[in-house]
Order: C-alpha cells, then sequence, then structure tokens
C-alpha cells in the first residue's frame, strides 16, 4: 500500500446544476488511482450547510460537516491532506466534528465566567 504526497487544494465558487456552490476542491493519489473531494455550500430548510464530497474510482459519498464554514474548511482539508476514501469518509467526518454537548458546556463556563 502506498500514498503518494501530491495532494493539491484549490479554491473557488462554482454553482452546480444542483443548486451546490462549489467552495474548495482537491485531489490526492491513493494506490494509484485519484481521489477528488469538494467542499459545497448547499441550502437546506432556508439556511446554508456545508457538504465534503469524494470520489474514488466508482464510490463516491457527500457528508454533512455543520453550518459553520471555517469548521467546514477546516475539516475539508483535514480529509484532503489525509487521503480519506469515500468509504471511510463518514467515520473520520463524525470523529472530527465539534461535539455538541462539549460546545454547550463551553458557552455555560463562559457565560458564568462573564457574569
Amino acid at each position: 500500500m502506498s500514498y503518494n504526497d501530491s495532494s493539491r487544494i484549490g479554491t473557488r465558487a462554482t454553482e452546480t446544476k444542483k443548486g451546490r456552490v462549489l467552495i474548495m476542491q482537491s485531489t490526492a493519489e491513493v494506490l494509484g488511482s485519484e481521489v477528488i473531494y469538494r467542499l459545497y455550500r448547499a441550502k437546506q430548510a432556508g439556511e446554508y450547510v456545508y457538504q465534503i464530497y469524494a470520489g474514488y474510482k466508482r464510490e463516491r459519498v457527500y457528508c454533512g460537516v455543520g453550518k459553520d464554514r471555517d469548521i467546514a474548511e477546516i475539516i475539508f482539508t483535514a480529509v484532503a491532506k489525509g487521503r480519506v476514501t469515500p468509504c471511510t469518509l463518514p467515520c473520520i467526518v463524525a470523529d472530527l466534528l465539534p461535539d455538541p454537548a462539549e460546545e454547550e458546556a463551553a458557552a455555560i463556563v463562559a457565560f458564568c465566567k462573564a457574569n
């Protein structure tokens, strides 16, 4: 098993036929084949959400990464640099997403310190 260190990350914003806006794109070589990564912004229930796409040979998957663009870009960069394949993308994204309970606890602590 070998991994090639030639990943590239590019940024641009173009709308797709399905109404998604392409924010970032990257490619990496894994086991002699190219993996394509894309970060999209989509509108769901009137709010913007971000999705990461990974395509490798015939495998393709989209994973939601929340509503925060900064977090979505950080996760996208980690996924692309880590050469994550579509079959493991959902697990990796779940591990990288912030835990809502931890965010709530941090907000309560910050509120208590301010008052």
